[in-house]
């Protein structure tokens, strides 16, 4: 057996609690995507174009305004780069994130829904934007598509220790860790969940386990194996080689 599979098989019994609280947020958006709020859909869409670099409550609180002033009725407004520019100024980074949300919501329009879109960026036919391959992973993911992680600080530490595997830090991380959990997971369950084709919900899991942050809810992370490991304390250090 792997000893992937046994740490993470552990960390899933020890987070339970906390595993099922970060879905939540997740497990919503999805049923919003799958619905008819279209404008909802819109402001979901914009806020996880903009939140990296930011705390995730700002983008919310953003997307929230900008819904507000009734700029996402439809998909034109936002598609004028100078509108969008304008839109979020203020913004760490505006500028980029006002060029990712014009095309985003121009290919939405083309693409006839935001659901259709989705499925046009998971597949490829639609792009997120050049360089942005942890946007477009990140995106799908909190989409409800936990089929995709992006490979992050935490992910890539997480498994170097764990798996003895140096994921590398762009897109191709992203397929590695999908083939990775496909040979190391697959069977290993949390809820309705394979974590074989799941790496959104290990990624999930590692963050909560790694991260000195708090999640969305204010709730601490654990920072157990984060920049300086806390092996003493971890629940999975039996199985793990870096505490062997």
């Amino acid at each position: 057996m792997f000893a992937l599979h046994d740490v993470v098989g552990i960390l899933l019994r020890e987070y339970e609690t906390d595993l099922a609280r970060n879905l939540r947020p997740i497990e919503a958006t999805r049923a919003v995507m799958r619905g008819k709020d279209i404008e909802e859909q819109l402001r979901v869409v914009l806020e996880l174009l903009i939140n990296f670099q930011m705390p995730g409550s700002l983008a919310v609180r953003v997307s929230r305004d900008v819904k507000a002033k009734g700029l996402l009725r439809d998909t034109g407004r936002l598609q004028d780069a100078g509108t969008a520019r304008a839109t979020l100024a203020g913004v760490r980074f505006g500028e980029k994130k006002a060029a990712l949300v014009a095309k985003a919501f121009g290919d939405i329009d083309r693409a006839g829904s935001v659901i259709r879109w989705l499925e046009q960026v998971r597949t490829g036919e639609s792009l997120i934007g050049k360089g942005a391959p942890k946007v477009r992973s990140n995106l799908l993911k909190q989409a409800g598509y936990l089929d995709e992680a992006p490979v992050d600080l935490h992910v890539k530490r997480f498994v170097r220790r764990v798996a003895r595997i140096d994921l590398s830090g762009d897109s191709r991380g992203e397929r590695e860790l999908k083939v990775l959990c496909s040979k190391q997971l697959t069977g290993l369950s949390y809820r309705e969940y394979d974590l074989g084709v799941s790496p959104g919900v290990l990624d999930k899991l590692i963050r909560i386990h790694c991260s000195p942050d708090s999640d969305e809810f204010g709730v601490p992370y654990r920072g157990i194996c984060g920049d300086s490991p806390r092996c003493d304390v971890c629940p999975a250090r039996g199985p793990c080689p870096k505490y062997a």
